[in-house]
């Protein structure tokens, strides 16, 4: 009877921790900032992350940040852009499970010819 007692006190201690475990995260998350060639934030650019089968996008602030919020684990392309800029591709960005991926984008300039 004593060790029934002792394990039903353990199971009434321990099982209350088991229902968190099994609810942790299952994303993780891509922060980043874009910034010109000569490292000055570029306010709303924007970065659109694709897989083959979704794609979640986003502006910058002021501060040329941005966030791109509970992504599934897994590679995906990330694309930048922004007005008198040229695109930039990342074709391999890693997301893990409960982590945050962080990335700097640098944007060049456009160049313009006029003929």
């Amino acid at each position: 009877m004593k060790r029934f007692r002792r394990a039903a006190m353990m199971a009434t201690l321990v099982l209350p921790f088991a229902a968190p475990a099994s609810a942790q995260l299952q994303t993780g998350n891509l922060y980043g900032i874009v910034n010109n060639g000569q490292g000055e934030p570029i306010a709303g650019a924007y970065c659109v992350i694709y897989t083959s089968d979704m794609d979640q996008g986003t502006s910058t602030n002021a501060q040329g940040q941005f966030a791109l919020h509970n992504l599934s684990p897994g590679s995906y392309q990330l694309d930048c852009e922004a007005d008198g800029h040229s695109t930039v591709t990342y074709p391999s960005v890693v997301i893990n499970v409960g982590r945050n991926t962080t990335m700097a984008v640098t944007l060049s300039s456009a160049i313009e010819e006029t003929i």
